[in-house]
């Protein structure tokens, strides 16, 4: 066991030295993610009902909207639109490019 961390130890030390840079954002990154999860726990049971404050002491707002509702609601259906009558063809359209040649292309 002490021999992995005196490894880990050491590779750390040599990137540290030899990669400043990069390795401040790897810290940046892991430091930005702990943070993200430790608020995400931390808030857990916060936001589950974030204006309920709100709704008692204003006896219940008009319209609430949330991102995920819990109760689906069933929309009516209506029946199709009556399908359009067909179009009556026009006259063909006259050929633009009707000449040909044996060349290649290229």
């Amino acid at each position: 066991m002490t021999g992995r961390l005196l490894l880990i130890w050491r590779l750390t030390r040599t990137d540290l030295r030899h990669r400043p840079a990069q390795t401040l954002l790897l810290l940046l990154a892991i430091a930005a993610g702990a943070a993200t999860l430790t608020l995400g726990l931390a808030l857990h049971g916060t936001l589950d009902n974030p204006y309920g404050r709100t709704r008692a002491a204003t006896n219940g707002p008009d319209v609430v909207a949330k991102l995920f509702p819990t109760v689906r609601t069933v929309p009516v259906r209506r029946p199709p639109p009556a399908p359009a009558p067909p179009v009556p063809p026009g006259r063909p359209i006259p050929p633009r490019c009707s000449r040909f040649s044996r060349r290649p292309a290229w």
